[in-house]
């Protein structure tokens, strides 16, 4: 079986087909926002070097501090950090209170109803959660 790895626009021979190459007149487009959203990369960016460096698992209080005072609406987040306690098997506290939050999370706004389900299924299992909801 051949597997193609790699794919380039156009023809493989320019020549044969007669096509021009456009070459667009925007290279980058540069992503800018505001400092709400560019606060909330930061955060998702300390809790990936977290996770990378598996250490420096006390720096989670104070991100989940950040995310509950500004982010409130976002659940990513502190599912992350859930993950990374429960993994680690530190601060059950914290595991409790932010699961908690998640729950409210979705009972609060059914749409995310389902992806907070899977993720405590994904992140926690089942046994770890009905522990914490206890």
């Amino acid at each position: 079986m051949t597997y193609i790895t790699s794919v380039s626009s156009g023809a493989a021979d320019k020549n044969a087909y007669d096509q021009v190459s456009l070459v667009p007149k925007q290279r980058t487009i540069k992503v800018t926002g505001d400092e709400s959203t560019l606060r909330l990369h930061e955060l998702y960016q300390a809790v990936r070097e977290v996770r990378e460096s598996g250490k420096e698992f006390d720096r989670l209080t104070a991100l989940w501090d950040a995310v509950r005072k500004d982010n409130s609406d976002d659940w990513l987040i502190p599912m992350e950090i859930l993950e990374l306690l429960v993994r680690e098997n530190t601060n059950p506290a914290l595991q409790k209170e932010i699961s908690g939050y998640l729950r409210a999370m979705s009972w609060s706004n059914p749409d995310l109803a389902s992806v907070i389900t899977q993720g405590f299924s994904l992140t926690v299992g089942d046994a770890c959660e009905e522990r914490m909801a206890g």
